[in-house]
Formats: structure tokens, C-alpha cells, sequence
């Protein structure tokens, strides 16, 4: 699929171990090559990074790769991150692919007497950046069940009270680790940004109906193969 889309260079970056054993699996690639945190493997037109769980290893990850691309003739056209999320939206199934939108930094800010304050309405940064998007964004779009804004978090919301706390603060449809922060660096690298999710679990407190990850990983193991 990825040959059809006629996009340039692409950069897939994945997070953790187990989202990159699925899309391994997915390409028919060997495990075993699987690259560790902050390094990359090149196939074709395509480069798998393993960015490593985390706002800061995702931008310092992405933003290294992007770095060592510059002045390249072949240098990436757009970033396409791939991995699960939790949900907000109960009215989401698990497994649903989600194409992101606005990215959401949801726990960055500072808190006082007078509640929570966003680092953009204190002046210091940015807290919604727009994905700069593009032909992939557009041509992905017809593969998922749904679009949204997503959160980007340091800390899970494993409980309903952390969960109704992020939900008060931004509208958004998932939660995730890394989005936000991929989307900040490709801005400043005007570079396409595409974040592509599976939900795996619905936000707050845990129980054998909120979760369904070996689901979550099929479904993108299923997505990968068509690419």
C-alpha cells in the first residue's frame, strides 16, 4: 500500500516493544531485527524507529532522526506514528482504528488555589498543535473508523478520578504517550504528520471488560500488512 500512496520517504515510528513486534509481524519481517530505543532500520522507502515509550524519548527519537535527514535528496516527506491508545469515548469499540487530529498536551500546565492552567494560557508554550497534514493523512483516512483530537499524557489514567480530571480539560478521544510530542517536532521540521491508534483499553479503572490489548495488537499487526 505504502508503494500506491506515492509519498516519498516515510518514517513509521513505534513506541514500545510489543506494537513493534506486531508491526514486525505485520511486514513479514524478522523479530530479531527489531532496532533498541532512538535507532531506526531502513527498508526501501520505508524507516522503522523505535522511539522508545514517552513524550521525551518520542520528540528526542523523532527529532534525531529527522536531524540526520536534513540535506539528504531523499529526506522524510511525512512521520507516521502507529501503536494503541486508551479511550475516552466509551462508545468506541476495542480494536477501532483512530486517526489523529488535534494533539493534546493533557498534563502540562501548572496547578494552583485557582485550578489548572495550560502552558499555553500561561505564555510559555504550546498545549494543541495541529498536525501538519497532508497526502498520507489524507489517503489513511479512508482506512480507520474514526477521527479525533488525542492526548498525549505522562501519566496514565489508570483510575476513573484521573481519567474525569484529563477528560474536564481538553476534548479528546484518546490518550496516549507520545502524539503530541511527535507533532511538535514534525511542525518545527514541516514535515507531514500522520498518527494512526488502535484502542486497547478504555481509560480509568481496569477491569476484564476495559481491555482487550492481544485484540489491539491483531488489529495492527492486520493494518501493517496492508502497508
Amino acid at each position: 500500500m505504502l508503494d500506491s500512496l506515492k509519498v516519498g520517504k516515510l518514517l513509521l515510528a513505534v513506541a514500545s516493544e510489543n506494537e513493534l513486534e506486531a508491526v514486525f509481524s505485520g511486514l513479514s519481517l524478522d523479530r530479531g531485527l527489531i532496532p533498541p530505543a532512538w535507532k531506526s532500520v531502513e527498508f526501501g522507502s520505508v524507516t522503522i524507529l523505535h522511539t522508545g515509550v514517552g513524550k521525551t524519548n518520542a520528540a528526542g527519537a523523532v527529532s534525531r532522526e529527522l536531524t540526520l535527514a536534513e540535506g539528504d535528496k531523499s529526506q522524510y516527506s511525512a512521520v507516521l506514528s502507529l501503536g494503541l491508545a486508551g479511550s475516552y469515548d466509551q462508545n468506541l469499540k476495542l480494536g477501532d482504528l483512530v486517526l489523529g487530529l488535534d494533539h493534546v498536551l493533557l498534563d502540562e500546565g501548572t496547578i494552583s488555589d485557582g485550578g489548572w492552567v495550560t502552558l499555553e494560557r500561561a505564555g510559555w508554550a504550546r498545549t494543541v498543535i495541529r498536525a501538519n497534514q497532508g497526502k498520507l493523512s489524507k489517503k489513511l483516512s479512508k482506512y480507520v473508523e474514526h477521527q479525533g483530537n488525542i492526548g498525549t499524557v505522562s501519566t496514565i489514567s489508570g483510575t476513573d478520578r484521573k481519567m474525569e480530571i484529563y477528560k474536564k480539560r481538553f476534548e479528546v478521544m484518546l490518550e496516549v504517550m507520545e502524539s503530541a510530542a511527535i507533532a511538535e517536532v514534525c511542525d518545527k521540521f514541516r514535515v507531514e504528520y500522520v498518527d494512526l491508534r488502535v484502542v486497547s483499553n478504555y481509560c480509568g479503572a481496569r477491569n476484564p471488560t476495559t481491555h482487550d490489548f492481544p485484540k489491539a495488537l491483531a488489529r495492527l499487526e492486520e493494518l501493517v500488512s496492508k502497508l
